[in-house]
């Protein structure tokens, strides 16, 4: 076998040691110049969502001074104002009173009365409630459907991979038209025990003959013949003598 042949080797000379160090500089800087890609905000790239606002309508209801339930002329006013809002079941309603025991009891009445025609109230005691009054208090939710078709973006490929401003913007707008509460899109619905008031009623009208029972929404003022049927007039005989329980 022929041995190979010794090649010495080659130091290199200081002006050589200090251009490869150079360069070996020049490829890590190079590298680090690209630095982090730059995050994404995905919140504010969600397509389409839906918007939600919340309205308040308020009205004051005159009690009789010393008088525990509202007069006939307050609760027409009462339902007045619950129709002309076309106030349902999707809406919260407060019925605000002022602070006192007796104010208390002025509240529960009206709350009762609310009930008897198909509308469930809270009661809710408020310092800024002061006087011989009570306040009524719609609160409503409406959602806002996006404008669809979007094509803001322009539908060609995305190189950051992102969802298309129109994609979903159709099942947004439905659903934004077809949600019974508009609610339940911002804060849900609230799972504890409810009254089966609503429940119990075709039952009772049935048993009855329909006498005493809503028939439908909240409608007409008691005796004008309105929405409010039997149970309208049922709760403003109730609801009407003044001065005392």
């Amino acid at each position: 076998m022929t041995p190979r042949p010794h090649i010495p080797r080659r130091r290199l000379g200081p002006l050589a040691r200090l251009l490869s160090v150079s360069a070996l500089g020049v490829l890590t800087v190079g590298c680090a110049a690209s630095g982090p890609s730059p995050s994404l905000d995905l919140a504010s790239v969600t397509p389409n969502p839906i918007r939600i606002s919340r309205t308040q309508l308020a009205h004051d209801v005159d009690f009789v001074p010393g008088a525990i339930t509202a007069d006939d002329v307050q609760m027409t006013k009462v339902y007045g104002f619950l129709a002309a809002n076309r106030a349902g079941p999707a809406d919260d309603v407060l019925v605000e009173y002022g602070r006192g025991a007796f104010e208390a009891q002025r509240g529960e009445r009206l709350t009762l009365g609310l009930d008897q025609v198909g509308l469930h109230a809270n009661p809710v005691e408020n310092d800024a409630v002061v006087g011989d009054v009570v306040r009524i208090v719609v609160q409503r939710y409406l959602a806002i459907a996006p404008d669809c078709p979007d094509w803001s973006q322009p539908p060609a490929p995305d190189f950051n991979n992102l969802t298309s401003h129109n994609f979903g913007c159709a099942d947004q707008s439905n659903l934004a038209a077809q949600v019974a509460n508009p609610r339940d899109l911002a804060q849900g619905q609230d799972l504890a025990p409810q009254k089966g008031d609503a429940a119990t009623r075709p039952v009772t009208a049935y048993r009855t003959g329909g006498a005493g029972v809503a028939r439908g929404a909240v409608g007409a003022p008691p005796g004008t013949g309105g929405g409010m049927g039997a149970a309208g007039a049922g709760a403003g005989a109730g609801m009407g003598a003044s001065g005392g329980p």
